[in-house]
């Protein structure tokens, strides 16, 4: 069990909390995690506004010690509004000041209308 000092704040409890599939956050629900294994990442769940500014530090500093392409696969994000996709064309535009292309694989018919509207469809949307 993970025991946070609840008087860190939700800006820095809030992407600790997306790394953790079995979240404990306050009232709020779970809504979706990030995970990580090696320069591969995945997107669960849903991101929308209330998730999204959590996500960027945690997407970001995990993707931002790797070289070259990181690979962020979607196929498993349930959810994505306009302020989910926002943030994720925020940490594009940010690690590839560090030199590190994210690129997003494997989202969803409905995650992928959304990153559409911020060019960031890079291949095959799945079913």
């Amino acid at each position: 069990m993970c025991l946070y000092d609840a008087v860190l704040g939700d800006d820095v409890l809030g992407p600790l909390a997306v790394l953790h599939p079995i979240q404990h956050h306050a009232d709020r629900e779970p809504l979706g995690h990030l995970s990580a294994r090696g320069s591969r990442l995945a997107l669960h769940g849903d991101v929308d506004l209330s998730l999204a500014d959590h996500v960027f530090p945690a997407l970001v500093d995990l993707a931002g010690g790797a070289q070259g392409e990181v690979v962020l696969d979607l196929w498993d994000l349930d959810f994505l509004d306009v302020a989910g996709a926002r943030m994720l064309k925020r940490a594009v535009r940010r690690l590839a000041e560090v030199g590190v292309d994210l690129r997003l694989v494997g989202p969803r018919r409905a995650a992928a209308r959304c990153l559409e509207l911020f060019d960031l469809l890079d291949g095959p949307v799945s079913a």
